[in-house]
Parts: C-alpha cells; structure tokens; sequence
C-alpha cells in the first residue's frame, strides 16, 4: 500500500463504543484533501459526502464496503478513520494492522 505518513497510528474507542483510527497529527488544514485522496487511494476508498466546517472536516467514506468517517480537526489537529458501526470496528482493525506491518 502506497499511504500517506501516518504518524499518530493507534486505535482508540470512542464514546459511542466503536472505533477511531487516528493517522496523523501533522496535516494541516489545506493538506487535508491530499492526505485523504492519498489514503483513500492505498485503502481502495471512496469518498460519499464532503462537509467542510471552520474547525472540522467530515468527509463520508467507504471502504470494503463500510461506511466511515475520515475527520480532520484542528484543536488539537488530527485526522482520524471513525466507526458507527460492527462492520466499520472491523475495517479499522484491520487497516491498523495492515498500515503498521508496512510502516515497520
């Protein structure tokens, strides 16, 4: 997979009790959409919805037919991979385990 750096790979569980993905911690806000075009290219995704706020970014995604969220925000700065469900936990373990194989 050729991804994009990701430098902040660790799974995390969110509040709703499914998974984020964080990626990266060094993306700033114009290199948002060439981060996610890159990580959607390596991952085989595809974007669905774009909403663009003045602090967040939440761009609708899918992957191996999952839907997910890829989220950009700015305080503190990072982009994430988020789960709304089973499928998606899923799609996100095994994106960390493949994207930490190839880092190292």
């Amino acid at each position: 997979m050729n991804s994009p750096e990701l430098d902040a790979l660790t799974i995390q569980k969110m509040a709703s009790g499914h998974l984020c993905l964080n990626l990266s911690e060094r993306v700033a806000w114009e290199g948002f959409p060439d981060f996610a075009e890159k990580f959607l290219q390596a991952t085989g995704g595809e974007i669905v919805k774009k909403t663009d706020g003045p602090d967040m970014r939440l761009w609708n995604v899918r992957i191996d037919e999952s839907d997910l969220i890829l989220v950009f925000d700015d305080f503190p700065v990072m982009i994430s991979l988020e789960s709304s469900d089973r499928a998606g936990d899923i799609v996100i373990e095994r994106l960390e385990q493949q994207l930490s194989r190839e880092a190292n």
